[in-house]
């Protein structure tokens, strides 16, 4: 049965009719039965994505475990990612190395400032001490990183208090930024 599936939905048009939609909508509720995620092409993704914006369709997080690397950084990259945190969770779990390249890219433009905000504040502890190191470079050239330097210290504030990976170095990136704020220009 799998075969003939697969076969139906590789033949499928890039852009799929309503329906479809509708019907991944709907598996997408119950998790616990089949979901076609996997066979979906890239142009089929993208399509996906323009139609999960409707009022009733909200991001899943099944579909975002599957979807390919390269679409899910292009959404992102276009600051529409996955509304969740569960969902941001899935993406960091499966490509986290990217999602920090990404951050670094993003980080120098200042459109990006909401995007970069949530996958900074969505990464898991294990991905926060890399975050961590790059805060130093972002708070002594903020003009170089625009997108961070509006919430970057209460980020750094948020590690100390929570005592992740990272806090001590978080600690000293604060004192830095601190005493490069004191120092006369």
């Amino acid at each position: 049965m799998l075969p003939v599936v697969h076969e139906l939905w590789s033949a499928a048009p890039d852009v799929l009719p309503e329906a479809l939609y509708e019907a991944l909508r709907r598996f997408a509720d119950r998790p616990e039965r089949f979901t076609p995620w996997q066979w979906l092409k890239p142009p089929q993704w993208r399509d996906w994505l323009r139609h999960r914006r409707k009022p009733d369709l909200y991001s899943y997080e099944d579909a975002w475990r599957r979807i390919p690397e390269s679409v899910a950084l292009e959404t992102l990259r276009a600051s529409d990612g996955p509304e969740t945190p569960t969902a941001r969770q899935v993406l960091w779990q499966r490509f986290g190395n990217a999602l920090i390249a990404l951050v670094d890219d993003l980080a120098t433009e200042a459109t990006s400032n909401a995007i970069v905000y949530e996958l900074v504040w969505s990464a898991p502890t294990q991905w926060r001490a890399a975050l961590v190191a790059r805060a130093q470079t972002w708070l002594s050239t903020p003009k170089r990183f625009p997108a961070t330097h509006p919430w970057i210290s209460h980020w750094l504030i948020h590690i100390l208090e929570e005592r992740t990976p990272g806090w001590r170095e978080a600690y000293v990136v604060l004192q830095s930024a601190r005493q490069e704020d004191r120092s006369p220009s």
